[in-house]
């Protein structure tokens, strides 16, 4: 079976596929000049060479590179970009939710069809979106694996996400860093947790799924990783308990932190909030509980009690953004990168 029947098996695989993006459509790097016939794979919008070398070295520093098995050295790699990359939270002002659709998207400038600058603007930081990180897996996949499988990008029909996808003579997969339904291994590498972004399409001889499941031997399930925040908890005060649960997850960057900081305060009863902290041109996604008569506010950059009368002249003076008022001042923002 040829590349272009392996594909389109790949994709009839996908529909009995129970998966919440419906993915649909096969992206190719434009330099690899394939001939396509089939109009449900397309050309990417741009190549996905980059010059961001930063995890290179670290791929052929691993002992036993070349004894690696492919899948081995596929959910390492995918561990690596995870590790490198933060999710850019910014893209939070830049969506927009298509109510018709069903579905919540940004303009196609920002990172799936990105201009110069942008490209520019992104090798100065390590944030990124779904569609930077699948190409950069993908780009790199493609060098270490000299053309023993098929690589590429999957989409959903209005391309507002991507992902990885790879085609073996034994298995067939899809690797999400992003997928928020999963909890994104984006966050979850940083913090050692199991590795959910693995989708198997097929993997008749079990390949896939043993070395997942031999892979996160050395990962702790996010269970057991609140269990170990709440013992935490027993042991310290309540603001000293705020401090250590930021150390233990602000590597994961201010995404990582809401997202993982916020269930486990609603589990010990508080009710936890969301405001924007205004540093620069940028605003932080930022947690905020009521303590006291004060406020205590949470972000990677550290945890914070304030009064009550500070937090409200923090918003009054335009250094904290309420959540709900994110729309109005997203009309105003043009992001370059």
């Amino acid at each position: 079976m040829n590349k272009e029947e392996k594909r389109k098996e790949f994709l009839e695989a996908l529909k009995r596929i129970t998966n919440h993006m419906n993915w649909c459509k096969i992206k190719v790097d434009p330099e690899d000049q394939e001939e396509i016939g089939d109009s449900r794979i397309q050309y990417d919008y741009v190549a996905w060479k980059t010059e961001d070398d930063s995890i290179v070295d670290k791929i052929h520093e691993i002992e036993g590179l070349d004894q690696l098995s492919l899948i081995e050295k596929i959910l390492i790699v995918h561990c690596m970009v995870c590790e490198h990359f933060v999710f850019d939270e910014f893209c939070y002002f830049l969506g927009k939710y298509d109510r018709e659709k069903n579905i919540c998207t940004i303009d196609q400038k920002y990172g799936r069809n990105p201009n110069s600058r942008w490209i520019e603007e992104r090798k100065k930081h390590n944030r990124r979106i779904c569609f930077e990180l699948s190409r950069y897996f993908a780009f790199r996949m493609k060098q270490l694996t000299n053309e023993e499988c098929d690589i590429f990008l999957v989409s959903d029909e209005y391309e507002s996400h991507y992902a990885t996808g790879i085609i073996c003579d034994d298995f067939m997969i899809t690797i999400d860093c992003d997928d928020f339904v999963k909890g994104e291994d984006l966050n979850r590498a940083k913090l050692g947790l199991e590795i959910k972004g693995i989708t198997i399409v097929n993997d008749e001889k079990d390949i896939v799924k043993k070395a997942v499941d031999k892979f996160n031997l050395n990962r702790k399930p996010k269970k057991e990783f609140e269990k170990e925040i709440m013992e935490d908890f027993e042991k310290n005060g309540e603001y000293e308990w705020m401090n250590i649960l930021l150390s233990k997850t602000k590597n994961a960057g201010n995404d990582g932190v809401f997202k993982y900081i916020k269930p486990i305060l609603e589990l010990k009863g508080y009710e936890p909030k969301k405001i924007w902290l205004k540093v620069g041109d940028k605003y932080i996604q930022t947690l905020y509980i009521a303590w006291n008569m004060n406020y205590i506010i949470i972000n990677s950059l550290g945890v914070e009690l304030i009064s009550s009368r500070k937090f409200f002249d923090n918003i009054q003076d335009g250094l904290y953004l309420p959540n709900k008022n994110r729309s109005e001042i997203a009309k105003e923002i043009v992001y370059y990168g």
